[in-house]
């Protein structure tokens, strides 16, 4: 997916090789436009200068292409929590909170927001209760909503934030 209706221009652009995917879902719940492909690692980088996008590997011939004028980072870390904050590092600032939750984590699209109304058909009867926030991906047609999962995420995501960024944005 590239900008979609409503994203934020500007924003950095990422393009992750297929062994990665764990580390894409992480970064979109943060707002950030991810492609997760699986592809040799030079079409990756030309996809990369292409788009606009920075390249993410755990590649070691990666460490090799830092000449190039699209950012390639390879991925060291092991752990998917540790990724998270190896790329948040990077970054030039921390993503606006504003932005978290607003990337459908399975295709990547941006999110539109979804009356009540039209969500009652999609969701389970005790979410349809519960909730009147709705978001769906324009893309594959999933919904999302503010659960006990997305709580579970933004603790991690706080987390993550802290520890890369030594705060957690406003």
């Amino acid at each position: 997916m590239s900008e979609g209706k409503g994203q934020p221009p500007g924003e950095p652009r990422f393009i992750l090789d297929g062994s990665l995917g764990r580390l894409a879902r992480n970064l979109r719940m943060f707002g950030l436009d991810v492609e997760l492909r699986d592809m040799p690692l030079l079409e990756l980088v030309r996809r990369g200068l292409k788009e606009g996008r920075w390249v993410l590997t755990r590649r070691a011939q990666a460490d090799g292409l830092g000449a190039l004028s699209v950012p390639v980072m390879r991925i060291v870390e092991d752990r998917p929590d540790r990724q998270v904050i190896q790329v948040l590092r990077r970054l030039s600032a921390p993503v606006s909170r504003s932005r978290w939750f607003w990337r459908c984590i399975v295709c990547n699209a941006w999110l539109e927001e979804m009356p009540k109304e039209r969500a009652v058909s999609k969701v389970p009867d005790h979410v349809a209760l519960s909730h009147d926030c709705f978001r769906e991906c324009p893309c594959c047609g999933r919904v999302y909503w503010p659960g006990s999962h997305r709580e579970n995420m933004l603790r991690s995501m706080e987390s993550w934030a802290r520890q890369a960024w030594g705060v957690v944005p406003p």
